[in-house]
């Protein structure tokens, strides 16, 4: 006859076997969060032979300098020509602020505005401690700009687009990009807001 000692040794590897058996059951139902598809931000034609990947943060500095600086060039000598288009990467760092741009930009881009959404954005910044990215400004902007005041604000109110921003900021990360603006062009990096003949050199390697 087993002993009492015995008995319970046994009864407790049973409880303990059951509820591994349990955790293992639900940890094999949970899902990763869903990412929902988003419209890819574009700044120029789709069909553009070059594309230049921008990992950006709107409340970034440097990020503000190239659209100011380089930007207007890289438009005027190969955007505007149809032969490159920007592939613009929601990368927020800097603070809260840049959080509730990108989710905007997102919904902007729903309206196909991101361009336009985009360059008032930049515009608007401020300094990388202000706080000009409020929900309010935000759905103010949209509606001085044209778009659907409604559908906008539905869409950031809904935090649709957050999976999306925060599933940016991994991809980032896990490719060593650690600053922004962060720039790829058929296979080379380029970090921050270098100069035009940098980005033109890169440029026409690929044309």
């Amino acid at each position: 006859m087993l002993s009492y000692k015995t008995v319970l040794a046994i009864l407790l590897v049973i409880v303990a076997l059951l509820l591994a058996a349990n955790i293992y059951t639900h940890a094999s139902k949970k899902r990763p969060v869903e990412v929902i598809p988003a419209p890819a931000l574009i700044i120029g034609d789709p069909n553009a032979k070059v594309t230049l990947v921008e990992y950006g943060d709107f409340h970034c500095s440097s990020c503000g300098e190239f659209f100011r600086l380089i930007e207007p060039q890289i438009r005027q000598s190969y955007i505007d020509e149809g032969k490159v288009k920007i592939e613009y990467r929601v990368y927020p760092w800097v603070s809260s602020d840049s959080v509730r741009a990108g989710l905007a930009a997102y919904c902007a881009g729903d309206q196909g505005k991101f361009t336009l959404y985009h360059d008032e954005l930049y515009r608007m910044q401020g300094a990388e401690d202000s706080m000009v990215f409020t929900a309010v400004h935000l759905k103010q902007l949209a509606g001085q700009l044209g778009l659907d005041a409604t559908a906008f604000s539905a869409c950031y109110d809904s935090g649709r687009y957050a999976a999306k921003v925060n599933h940016g900021v991994a991809e980032a990360q896990a490719m060593g990009i650690n600053a922004t603006p962060t720039f790829l062009i058929g296979g080379r990096r380029v970090v921050g807001a270098q100069s035009f003949a940098t980005f033109k050199a890169l440029i026409d390697a690929q044309l």
